[in-house]
């Protein structure tokens, strides 16, 4: 199957309270490909569609009245009612910072769309979700998702800056100088998720959840 019949078959929900978003994300998804898009503002109607609807592809907002994205997620993945318990979930914000992305990855995300976004991007991660996804486990309180053990401790490694500091090699020679030896530096990429941290220096302070 090619990607383009892939994509017309595929059932896509928008989750975003920002109607021009609403319209310009159902654009660029047309302009994919995509023909099955249902468009939400209500997190809660969302929630009611999937469990009744075989859904294979969520783009939610991170910034949602009543209900935010996380939180949505984190309901959908401990909802044993869902038609497609392996739909696949895009988080969408402007904010790629670990205060945000931790919480994501924990509660079920498969991927994080940053904005502004562009069609490249939102095509890449929808195909990566939808062919080449993460492993779903069984986890605690019924959850059942993405496997995000893996990528927690990437990006603890990416915070205290593990596998970027040089090691010093032990000589036999005490009077000689100890040799750097530079060693491999971790990719910047979160795996599975495409997102870049940018600005390591904002990982801990006080965010709000900004749209």
């Amino acid at each position: 199957m090619s990607s383009s019949e892939m994509f017309a078959e595929t059932r896509v929900v928008v989750l975003d309270d920002n109607r021009n978003f609403q319209g310009l994300l159902r654009t660029m998804l047309r302009q994919s490909g995509f023909r099955q898009i249902d468009v939400f503002g209500d997190p809660g109607e969302a929630l009611a569609h999937v469990s009744e609807v075989a859904v294979d592809l969520v783009f939610v907002d991170l910034v949602m009245p009543r209900q935010n994205g996380i939180e949505w997620t984190r309901a959908v993945r401990r909802r044993p009612s869902l038609v497609n318990p392996y739909m696949g979930i895009v988080m969408m914000s402007g904010h790629a910072v670990r205060t945000v992305l931790e919480p994501a990855v924990v509660a079920g995300i498969d991927a994080f769309l940053v904005k502004p976004l562009s069609p490249e991007a939102l095509l890449k991660h929808a195909r990566r979700v939808l062919t080449r996804r993460e492993p779903y486990v069984g986890g605690p309180d019924d959850y059942w998702g993405p496997d995000y053990r893996r990528t927690r401790q990437r990006m603890h490694a990416i915070e205290t800056g593990i596998g970027r500091r040089r090691r010093v090699a032990a000589v036999a020679d005490p009077r000689q100088p100890p040799v750097e030896r530079p060693v491999t530096p971790l990719p910047r990429a979160l795996p599975g998720l495409d997102v870049e941290i940018v600005d390591r220096s904002r990982y801990h302070s006080d965010l709000l959840f900004l749209d």
